[in-house]
C-alpha cells in the first residue's frame, strides 16, 4: 500500500504543473481544491488524471511466467502475437533461455521433462491404454502476465482458455468425432509459475491450480503456423 501511495503521489507531483490540466492561477489560498485548477470540465480532468495514475500503478504489478502443459499437442515454438501467449516445444533450449534474464529461476528448470503432476495409470483389464502412455507428446501453453501472485493465475488461465477455443474451432471440422470420446487419462489442473527479476519470489518456482483447460483426449493434435494465423484473423 505505501508503495501505491508514493506513485499516486509522484503522478499527481508529475501533472500538478500541466497547463493542459490545471490552471494554478484559479487557486485561492486557504479555499481552493486541485479540482478548482481544473482547465475545462472538471470531470474529464478527474478522468484523464485518473487513466494516468492508473497506467503508472498498473506498471509496479510484477511480471510473471505462466505455463500450462498441452499434453497430446505438438507444436513448433511459436509467438501467438497477442495476451502474452506463445507455445514452446519442450526440446526447444534457444527460446528456452531467452526467458532467463526476466525470470532468473527457468535457468534451472528443466522444460523437456514436463509438468511435475502426475497421474495413476489407467487400465482395462489390467491393460495399459493408449492414452496412459507417460511419454505421450506435449507442448507448453506460455502466458507472460502482470497482477499479483494469485491473481495472475487467473488471467493466464482466462487467456489460455479463449486461445484453446480457437484452436479447437480450427481442429473440429476435420477431427469432429474425436472431440465427442473421452480418454481416462487424467487432466493437467496445475501450472508453473516464475517471477521476473527482483521479485522477492525469483528463486522459487510456484506449482498453482490453473483449472482444467486441456481436455484428455484421446489423439494427438498439431498447432501449425496455419492454425496460429487463424487464430489470430
Amino acid at each position: 500500500m505505501a508503495a501505491l501511495q508514493l506513485e499516486i503521489d509522484r503522478v499527481l507531483k508529475a501533472h500538478f504543473l500541466d497547463r493542459d490540466l490545471f490552471n494554478l492561477s484559479n487557486l485561492r489560498i486557504g479555499r481552493s481544491t486541485l479540482f478548482d485548477a481544473a482547465v475545462g470540465n472538471v470531470k474529464e480532468v478527474a478522468t484523464k488524471l485518473w487513466e494516468r495514475i492508473l497506467a503508472a500503478v498498473k506498471e509496479l504489478q510484477p511480471s510473471w511466467l505462466v505455463l500450462y502443459p498441452l499434453r497430446g499437442v505438438v507444436s513448433h515454438s511459436y509467438e501467438v502475437g497477442f495476451a502474452g501467449l506463445s507455445v514452446m516445444a519442450p526440446s526447444d533450449v534457444d527460446v528456452w533461455k531467452q526467458y532467463a534474464s526476466r525470470y532468473p529461476r527457468t535457468t534451472s528448470f528443466q522444460p523437456a521433462e514436463g509438468s511435475p503432476e502426475k497421474f495413476s495409470v489407467p487400465t482395462v483389464w489390467e491393460i495399459e491404454l493408449p492414452t496412459a502412455k507417460t511419454d505421450r507428446p506435449f507442448t507448453w501453453l506460455i502466458c507472460e502476465a502482470k497482477g499479483t501472485e494469485s491473481g495472475v493465475t487467473r488471467i493466464a488461465a482466462d487467456r489460455m482458455r479463449t486461445f484453446l477455443a480457437l484452436l479447437f474451432a480450427i481442429w473440429h471440422p476435420t477431427c469432429a468425432d474425436f472431440f465427442v470420446i473421452k480418454s481416462d487419462l487424467g487432466e493437467h489442473r496445475c501450472s508453473l509459475q516464475f517471477a521476473q527479476a527482483g521479485n522477492r519470489n525469483e528463486d522459487a518456482i510456484s506449482c498453482g491450480s490453473i483449472g482444467r483447460l486441456m481436455p484428455s483426449l484421446p489423439i494427438d493434435f498439431t498447432i501449425s503456423d496455419q492454425s496460429i494465423i487463424h487464430t489470430l484473423v
